[in-house]
């Protein structure tokens, strides 16, 4: 049965605002989530962070000295524990509660043996990394990397198009829509329906500003969320899209202000809205 995090979820908009600024970061709201969730909610929440604990690894199999992104699910000392573990083949005794994939990544690097022919590591580990989130067990969550994979398969697809590349070594997962993308030669790749904001996605893929397109495909993201969790309240599911949210604000506080500061008052606004708050959970003027 789904937890109800009522209290948490009617105090997210006084988290984010103070003087119109954002006031909470990914690392703050994790800390905050570590206190207030049931362990198995909080392991789904955990499945995004580990794209940061990716982003880690390949740096550091590139420089041992690189400093690690925050975000990661994993400490630099725990990196130097797992990858010691990998070498010498006690990941799965070591570390239960750090997902295989990562294990299975690192035993295949070292040995330079693929676990995917003909692909860079960058994307065997993105492919692992999604084999992994979309078989989580909540429907929502998974639902939402499934969507993620499928989006970057089509938005490269269509790229390898435009520019004369061959595709089938740049996709990753397995399917129907795979491939399609590989295969077809029609302008919807032959996806016609199958495909959440299909016509969408292949329009940002014709920007030629870069910045713009980023914004198109943030704004797919967000639409999907608000569809998707309309009829999830105060569980894990919202808390889950409140934060990839929040992780698309804090991006483009950095790359954008104005437009970041636009995102952020769009969830603050969709957040008042969605629910009747508490007196004292509401927002200071």
């Amino acid at each position: 049965m789904s937890r109800e995090y009522h209290y948490l979820v009617a105090g997210l908009p006084d988290l984010l605002l103070d003087d119109s600024k954002l006031q909470i970061d990914l690392n703050e709201f994790r800390e905050l989530l570590e206190e207030n969730l049931a362990q198995p909610d909080l392991e789904l929440v955990n499945t995004y962070f580990y794209r940061f604990d990716n982003k880690n690894i390949l740096a550091r199999l590139q420089d041992p000295e690189a400093q690690p992104d925050g975000r990661g699910n994993l400490s630099p000392d725990q990196l130097d524990l797992v990858f010691q573990a990998a070498r010498e083949g006690s990941f799965a005794s070591d570390f239960t509660d750090i997902p295989p994939y990562i294990d299975q990544f690192l035993a295949a690097y070292t040995q330079d043996s693929p676990i995917f022919e003909n692909k860079a590591w960058e994307l065997q580990l993105s492919e692992l990394y999604y084999q992994y989130a979309t078989s989580v067990e909540n429907q929502f969550i998974g639902s939402w990397y499934e969507f993620e994979k499928n989006m970057a398969n089509l938005v490269t697809a269509a790229q390898c198009r435009k520019y004369n590349i061959p595709v089938d070594n740049q996709l990753i997962g397995t399917g129907e829509i795979l491939e399609k993308l590989q295969r077809s030669n029609a302008r919807d790749f032959g996806l016609d329906n199958d495909f959440p904001a299909l016509e969408e996605i292949l329009k940002a893929t014709e920007e030629q500003d870069l910045k713009d397109f980023e914004l198109k495909m943030d704004r797919i993201r967000w639409a999907f969320l608000d569809e998707e969790v309309f009829f999830y309240y105060f569980s894990v599911e919202r808390i889950f899209s409140f934060l990839i949210k929040l992780a698309i604000i804090e991006r483009w506080m950095v790359l954008d202000k104005e437009t970041g500061q636009k995102l952020f008052n769009e969830l603050l606004s969709n957040m008042e809205a969605t629910y009747e708050f508490p007196e004292e959970f509401k927002l200071k003027k």
